[in-house]
């Protein structure tokens, strides 16, 4: 079945949305401090939807894309 689901190649350049934080309570975070493969694994039913290709390009802030 997997060789059905298509291929999706996802370039992670770091920013807000891998950002963590020390409680989920607390509005502070700091960004970019999960990689590719955390956000990948934290979302296992992925794989029944598609092969994704995770590469992490960059780890930056949006202000300096």
């Amino acid at each position: 079945m997997a060789q059905n689901l298509p291929t999706i190649a996802l370039l992670a350049t770091g920013g807000t949305i891998a950002g963590s934080g020390a409680s989920a309570s607390l509005g502070r975070y700091k960004s970019g401090e999960l990689g590719v493969k955390e956000l990948l694994k934290a979302i296992p039913s992925l794989n029944k939807i598609a092969r994704i290709q995770g590469e992490q390009v960059s780890n930056i802030g949006s202000q300096d894309m």
